[in-house]
């Protein structure tokens, strides 16, 4: 079957594809329509461009069970292919067709970048909270110890009031000497240790901890202490919520519960502060660049990697063409 002339294609505003308006209508740009360029130079089609107008984002279903978005419009049969960095999802498979995967996609959140400590605050850094509370009880308690055995020895000195023999004297001094030289070695090293660390803290401020990985996450979300946003139109906090993970339900029950609105992936927004925002690793790496210069902070983990394909409407005629040309486009490192 010959490749149809024109084909009509969908896409939404990001990071990776940019939307103006013309005469003709949407005309699209960026690394995301670059592959449709791609197909239709090597397969010999014209398209054009599509943009969802029932806010649905990247598509999914409303709750009388209908689609909205990309995925809408594709599995109503409005469009034929769509120009996003999408994954491959089970739910869709019902409603639409993927192609042969050219990429993966790996889904993380991002924060902003973790407050410098105050200068204040710094000269406790080097001990943890545990150590300290432990050197105050231990300097509240070993210094009136020594106090109290020493003030006991000078009475029974000057007054000479011991009924004990000399070698018990010798033995409470021997037991009186090794308490106190052993205090006065502790003193020394806990000295010589918070001195060598804290010149590191001195030299460079450190930074707050931030969150870091979803563990974090889902104890800050849990703690009212973070908001987390998904991508608008996605499925993932439905796939949150019925995942095995503990984790990744307290998230998904928080974004629920507390109705936190989905954002556009990608769109390069300032992200506030205890705000955790979905975004797909490589685009995070696009939009906010990589660490150590990056201007957010994204998370060491993920929430789940995928293969990433183009979503073509169920009934497209030349899917084995498309998946074709992909493979070639992807052994020949042409994306």
């Amino acid at each position: 079957m010959n490749f149809p002339k024109f084909t009509k294609v969908v896409a939404i505003e990001s990071e990776r594809c940019s939307i103006t308006y013309s005469e003709d209508g949407p005309v699209a740009s960026g690394i995301d329509i670059k592959l449709i360029d791609l197909l239709a130079q090597a397969l010999n089609f014209q398209y054009t461009v599509h943009v969802p107008t029932d806010g649905g984002g990247y598509g999914a279903p409303n709750k009388n069970g209908t689609w909205v978005g990309v995925s809408g419009m594709l599995a109503r049969g409005e469009v034929d292919l769509s120009a996003i960095y999408s994954p491959v999802l089970e739910e869709k498979l019902k409603i639409l067709d993927y192609s042969t995967p050219y990429s993966t996609l790996e889904k993380t959140f991002a924060t902003t970048l973790p407050k410098h400590v105050s200068e204040n605050l710094v000269f406790l850094l080097p001990f943890q909270l545990e150590l300290w509370i432990a050197i105050l009880i231990l300097f509240a308690i070993v210094p009136n110890t020594l106090r109290q055995l020493l003030f006991q020895r000078l009475e029974e000195t000057r007054f000479h009031f011991s009924c004990r023999k000399t070698s018990e004297k010798q033995t409470e001094q021997t037991s009186y000497r090794i308490f106190h030289g052993s205090w006065l070695l502790v003193k020394m090293i806990l000295c010589f240790s918070y001195t060598a660390v804290i010149l590191s803290f001195l030299t460079v401020q450190p930074m707050q901890k931030g969150v870091k990985n979803i563990h974090e996450l889902a104890n800050a979300v849990e703690n009212e202490n973070f908001e987390f946003y998904a991508v608008k139109g996605s499925v993932t906090v439905d796939n949150m919520i019925s995942s095995e993970s503990e984790d990744l339900r307290k998230i998904g029950l928080a974004n629920k519960r507390y109705g936190w609105k989905g954002v556009i992936h990608g769109s390069g927004e300032k992200i506030e502060e205890r705000t955790a925002i979905e975004g797909a690793r490589t685009t995070n790496h696009i939009v906010y660049g990589k660490s150590p210069f990056s201007s957010v902070l994204i998370a060491d983990d993920a929430f789940g990697i995928w293969s990433a394909s183009v979503m073509m409407r169920k009934d497209f005629c030349c899917k084995k063409e498309i998946d074709t040309v992909i493979l070639r486009i992807s052994n020949g490192g042409l994306y």
